[in-house]
């Protein structure tokens, strides 16, 4: 099938389960076979980076849509697809499910500079959204 991860992906196992997902949500098979593109992709760039299925966290998301963006690649890389790709492999326990985090001093360092931002600064609420999420795409 077009769009099928390689089989050297660890993601592979996955994949089946994943396209019946993104079906019974009403992606369209098209869709589908390009997420399916992008699941690749990703699995190779966490490859490289040495982070294992059950590791994966949010910020390894947002770090690949960055990447690649900075590759050139604007279309096609959904956060969303990647976001209910993650659910899934929460759902079949191939990786933990998310434990309530602890606020640490960056998230509240993030969030008193985003209030100045707002108030001091005057920049408007999606503009600061974005700021937010650029800095903890930084681990």
């Amino acid at each position: 099938m077009p769009g099928r991860p390689r089989r050297d992906c660890e993601l592979e196992p996955y994949v089946d389960g994943f396209r019946d997902r993104l079906l019974s949500v009403g992606y369209t098979p098209g869709t589908v076979a390009n997420q399916l593109a992008v699941v690749g992709r990703f699995g190779r760039w966490l490859a490289v980076r040495g982070r294992p299925v059950d590791r994966l966290r949010p910020a390894d998301i947002d770090r690949f849509i960055v990447d690649q963006c900075r590759d050139g690649r604007r279309h096609g890389v959904f956060r969303q697809g990647l976001v209910l790709l993650r659910e899934h492999l929460i759902e079949v326990r191939a990786l933990p499910a998310d434990q309530p985090s602890v606020r640490d001093a960056v998230d509240e360092l993030v969030d008193s500079y985003c209030a100045w931002l707002l108030s001091e600064r005057g920049l408007a609420a999606t503009t600061v959204r974005r700021y937010r999420a650029t800095a903890r795409a930084f681990p």
